[in-house]
């Protein structure tokens, strides 16, 4: 089994994500410098494994360190040298807040009891972290399909068959977060399989959640028309995605999303269906009405609820937790 990031003796070893699938190379980190920029550089991935560098990130600068001589000082360092590697993952600054809660109990007692607590907590962020990718994927189906809940009601409203003519690998992870096009599309013939049963001489209507870059649409699409499908018609139910997440989500660059650049008709030719449709950001907001606290639709309709400067890089998440905390403890 592949492990992401593993906690050991000589400091913190991780894959190279940006190697796989063609290479799996491990490295060993043996500071927090080391450490922040394997999360700066993206060699490690995905919003659970950067919250795990980052809680052993700190693990390993407190480890590091030989006397309590200016101890606060230095911890808050080691995590400002961490926050500022991805400002936008949420995950990032929940392990340092975690991680920060630990310090503060145990400030107090001797250094080496100090870096032990630090370095128990670092690993139990990552135990739990692979606890919920085993759930994750043994209720793999339930859990990740979101496009077939979608899938269901639009077969009810419309009266449309609803049939599984896609079989897809629960062990293959999200493609558009990828840090390669040839990457991407590779784990698109990995991840996804057509049953020419279901589809030879159908017209047949895809739906899925949302289109990020297009790479899976466009290779499925394609995939569904060699497997005998007549035509190819595509439903998506979210608005489209116009605009980066500077909030937590590893989105891609305004470059890369397909709707950023081009209109749904352009869209559609690119991706080769014959005809696509969106959910309107109007009934996306009619969904979302009836919400306790409503939700963040910035990616959908441009409109950010907190300033940002895309020129440079954006305020530190945690400012705006401590921000919100402020404001209802008033």
């Amino acid at each position: 089994m592949i492990r992401t990031i593993e906690w050991t003796d000589d400091g913190v070893v991780m894959i190279d994500q940006r190697l796989l699938p063609t290479e799996e190379v491990y490295n060993t980190y043996r500071t927090v410098n080391e450490v922040a920029d394997a999360i700066r550089t993206m060699v490690i991935r995905g919003a659970p494994a950067i919250g795990v560098a980052a809680a052993m990130g700190i693990a390993l600068g407190m480890r590091n360190l030989d006397s309590k001589q200016e101890l606060n000082s230095r911890f808050e360092n080691i995590c400002r040298i961490l926050a500022e590697t991805r400002p936008t993952a949420r995950n990032l600054f929940w392990a340092i807040e975690r991680m920060t809660r630990v310090f503060q109990d145990c400030r107090e007692k001797p250094l080496a009891e100090i870096q032990e607590a630090l370095a128990a907590e670092a690993r139990k962020i990552h135990e739990e972290d692979i606890e919920i990718n085993r759930r994750m994927g043994f209720h793999g189906q339930q859990l990740l399909d979101s496009g077939n809940t979608a899938a269901l009601g639009y077969a009810e409203e419309s009266g449309i068959p609803y049939e599984l003519a896609m079989i897809r690998n629960h062990y293959v992870r999200r493609t558009f977060i990828e840090p390669t096009q040839s990457i991407r599309h590779f784990g698109v013939k990995v991840k996804h399989n057509a049953v020419q049963g279901v589809l030879q001489g159908k017209r047949v209507v895809l739906v899925d959640d949302s289109i990020v870059r297009g790479t899976t649409l466009l290779k499925l699409v394609t995939m569904l028309r060699n497997a005998g499908a007549r035509e190819v018609h595509l439903r998506i139910s979210a608005p489209p995605t116009v605009g980066r997440c500077h909030y937590g989500i590893d989105t891609p660059t305004w470059e890369e999303l397909i709707a950023h650049e081009h209109s749904v008709e352009e869209i559609r030719r690119i991706i080769g269906a014959d005809s696509l449709g969106y959910l309107s950001l109007e009934g996306l907001r009619r969904v979302s009405a009836s919400l306790k606290r409503g939700f963040c639709d910035a990616c959908f309709s441009g409109q950010y609820p907190v300033p940002y400067d895309d020129e440079e890089e954006p305020a530190p998440q945690l400012s705006l937790f401590h921000e919100v905390e402020g404001k209802e403890s008033a």
